[in-house]
């Protein structure tokens, strides 16, 4: 199932239940005053654009602005991001990191690191950095390439379903009918993650149109 438009078929359908509440959508729970990676507001370009708007230098002038107003960036959350407080500095007025943190990986790599790994949070995936640095990319470099981490999860979302639905089809096509829970745990078809983000008549709803998909272009082929 790598087509592109499979792909898009399931990113359009993902983004379905926020417009017709199909999808039981978890709310991430906003702390005030106690930011985290996690729930974070700012991308790295807002970060190094606040650094040099301020002309901060120092750790102490940004603990300063951010107790007077904690709706700005942390210490901790920039150190999160940059990995430390002189890499952001030399980003902000050099245009470079002060230390190369950044092993190279494409989009995709991260996309199925995120998958593979199934890293939920940008906390969990600080604790995979922390261990295998020359695996997992700076989270400075994550966030510089997709924004925020929510754009991030849906995209490894959408990867891992369409890796699950191909596996769901196959077992649906052998059985000649729809497999339950059981039958899908005995074939190694993790139909719980599908079910984490869809119901299972939105479940049975995208399989229906993508075998219509596959029969439509097979028909086309000959």
């Amino acid at each position: 199932m790598s087509d592109k438009d499979t792909k898009q078929i399931i990113q359009r359908f993902l983004k379905l239940p926020y417009e017709n509440r199909k999808i039981r959508i978890k709310k991430v729970r906003q702390a005030r005053g106690n930011y985290r990676v996690s729930d974070h507001k700012f991308t790295p370009d807002e970060i190094i654009d606040y650094i040099k708007d301020n002309k901060l230098t120092r750790q102490c002038d940004l603990i300063r602005l951010h107790e007077a107003n904690v709706e700005t960036p942390s210490l901790y959350f920039v150190k999160q991001v940059f990995e430390s407080w002189k890499n952001a500095i030399s980003l902000a007025y050099t245009g470079q990191l002060a230390l190369d943190i950044t092993p190279k990986k494409t989009d995709e790599d991260i996309i199925r690191l995120i998958s593979d790994y199934k890293i939920k949070t940008a906390r969990q995936y600080l604790k995979f950095r922390e261990k295998d640095p020359a695996v997992f990319p700076s989270i400075y470099e994550v966030l510089r390439r997709f924004g925020y981490w929510l754009n991030l999860r849906r995209l490894a979302c959408g990867y891992s379903i369409e890796n699950i639905l191909g596996r769901y089809i196959s077992l649906r096509r052998r059985l000649n009918k729809w497999p339950s829970k059981k039958e899908c745990q005995n074939a190694n078809v993790e139909i719980e993650r599908l079910l984490e983000v869809m119901t299972r008549n939105d479940l049975r709803e995208l399989v229906v149109t993508l075998e219509n998909y596959y029969e439509k272009q097979g028909k086309s082929r000959k």
